[in-house]
């Protein structure tokens, strides 16, 4: 009798969540009632253009010149 009980509040369960889950979709989440983070924080500052690109160290792993370039850095 407890293994139907509990099947049973899991149908319940599964059923809530699945209504929950379309409304949300349905909406496109305006059902949480409140604003996201978008929309309450302030413009983003644009980022800086690099002048001058700082050179790529490239170097093998377990190589004799990459072990070195690793100490180094």
């Amino acid at each position: 009798m407890e293994g139907g009980i509990a099947i049973l509040l899991l149908l319940i369960i599964l059923a809530v969540a699945a209504v929950l889950g379309i409304a949300l979709y349905l909406t496109g989440g305006a059902l949480t009632l409140r604003k996201t983070e978008r929309e309450t924080e302030a413009e983003r500052p644009e980022h800086k253009h690099v002048d001058q690109p700082e050179p790529e160290r490239v170097h093998m792993a377990g190589t004799a010149a990459g072990e070195r370039a690793e100490r180094e850095s």
